[in-house]
């Protein structure tokens, strides 16, 4: 049986069809595309029609003056209005950008400003921070000073009263010693006027009776 027969124009939209697609006109994809056939027979057929549709070179032919005239005056006005676009389009590159160079200096300038002041403004705050840490150490050591003063001062009371106490224990003692003695002293004057001779008393008429002896004091 002989192979199914394709008409060229079908080979030639496969073809197109694969060149469109960016895939390598073969034979075998040409009989994949169409569906069957010889791939010898279907690339002879294109490689035919890409013979046949190379473009022949165009004879040149001389143009009128005038119209050469009008050419070159119109390629010189062309020129001209493309220089002046460029020219335009550099002239407003370089505003936009000494425009964008111009802000971008002013911010920064701003910047520049605002953190100058906010490091016065540190520096300030340090300083009242230095003093005021100075002013606190002076009056700890002044408050230490003082307590050492107070401490030195509570020890020296401290040993005066304890000399103090032992005096008063001292002088406790003297007093009960005084006591004592001041009692022995009434004692013996006492004693001493019970010694004494009485007087003679003329007595009643009546029975004697003899005296008890007086209590002597302990």
């Amino acid at each position: 049986m002989r192979p199914a027969e394709f008409a060229p124009e079908d080979i030639i939209a496969a073809g197109l069809d694969l060149v469109a697609s960016g895939r390598s006109v073969t034979g075998f994809a040409l009989r994949q595309k169409v569906g069957g056939g010889n791939p010898n027979r279907l690339k002879t057929v294109w490689d035919e029609h890409q013979a046949s549709s190379v473009s022949k070179p165009v004879t040149q032919v001389a143009l009128p003056v005038e119209l050469l005239t009008l050419l070159a005056s119109a390629n010189e006005s062309l020129l001209n209005m493309v220089n002046n676009m460029a020219v335009e389009m550099h002239r407003t590159a370089i505003e936009i950008a000494e425009s964008r160079v111009a802000e971008a200096m002013r911010k920064a300038s701003e910047m520049t400003e605002q953190a100058e002041k906010e490091m016065a403004d540190a520096a300030q705050t340090v300083e009242r921070l230095e003093e005021a840490l100075e002013a606190e150490k002076g009056r700890v050591m002044k408050l230490t000073t003082e307590l050492a003063n107070e401490a030195e001062y509570a020890g020296r009371l401290e040993i005066e009263l304890a000399t103090l106490k032992e005096r008063m224990a001292g002088a406790e003692k003297g007093n009960e010693l005084v006591t004592k003695v001041d009692t022995l002293q009434a004692q013996m004057e006492l004693l001493m006027q019970n010694m004494e001779p009485q007087p003679t008393i003329q007595p009643a008429p009546a029975k004697k009776k003899a005296n008890k002896p007086a209590n002597l004091p302990v």
